[in-house]
C-alpha cells in the first residue's frame, strides 16, 4: 500500500502535456443555378415582363423575383449565411436581405429560394442583384469574410422598365 501510493506521488497527473487536435479544413461554399430556377445565374431578366405568367383567368405579375440556387460546401455540418446586395457600392454599402443557410448533413447540397420584392428594382434602369454566402462575415453590413477566401457570389442583372415605355438600353448594364 505505501509503495502504491508512493508511485502515484511520482507520477504526473497527465501522460500527455501537448494535446493537439487536428483542426477541420474550411473549404469555401460555391453557387449554382438550380436545376429548376425561373432566372439562372448570370442572366438578364427583363423586368417586369418577365415576371409575368399564366395564371387562372390570365396573366398576374409576380411581386417577388424569385431566385433559386444550389449552394454546395463539403464543410456539411457548417452554419452557412447569405447576403443579399441590388447595385451594391463600397462607398454606402446597402444590405438588402440576409438569411442563415442551415447545414443539410450528409448531402453537400444545400437549396436555397430567395425572393426580391418587385419595389427594390426601382427606378427604372438597370439593376444588379447579388448574393453572397459565406460562413462568417467580417462586419454587419459588409461583403467580405471573416476568413479570406470563404466567399461564393453569384449576380444577377435585372432591366428594369416599369412602364414598359422608356425602352431602358440593356447596354447599361456592366456584364
Amino acid at each position: 500500500m505505501i509503495a502504491a501510493g508512493a508511485l502515484m506521488v511520482t507520477l504526473p497527473g497527465c501522460l500527455t502535456q501537448n494535446v493537439q487536435y487536428d483542426v477541420p479544413q474550411n473549404y469555401p461554399p460555391s453557387i449554382e443555378s438550380a436545376d429548376t430556377a425561373l432566372f439562372p445565374l448570370n442572366s438578364l431578366i427583363q423586368f417586369p415582363s418577365e415576371l409575368e405568367v399564366d395564371a387562372d383567368g390570365g396573366v398576374t405579375t409576380l411581386e417577388r423575383l424569385p431566385l433559386e440556387l444550389d449552394v454546395r460546401d463539403p464543410n456539411v455540418a457548417q452554419r452557412l449565411e447569405y447576403r443579399v446586395y441590388i447595385d451594391f457600392d463600397s462607398d454606402t454599402p446597402m444590405l438588402t436581405g440576409s438569411a442563415p443557410i442551415p447545414p443539410n448533413p450528409p448531402s453537400v447540397l444545400r437549396e436555397v429560394e430567395i425572393f426580391v420584392p418587385r419595389s427594390f428594382l426601382e427606378p427604372e434602369g438597370c439593376h444588379r442583384i447579388e448574393v453572397v454566402v459565406s460562413s462568417a462575415f467580417a462586419g454587419p453590413i459588409g461583403r467580405a469574410p471573416q476568413t479570406q477566401g470563404d466567399v461564393a457570389t453569384a449576380t444577377w442583372w435585372v432591366i428594369s422598365d416599369t412602364d414598359g415605355m422608356n425602352g431602358v438600353d440593356a447596354r447599361g448594364c456592366q456584364l
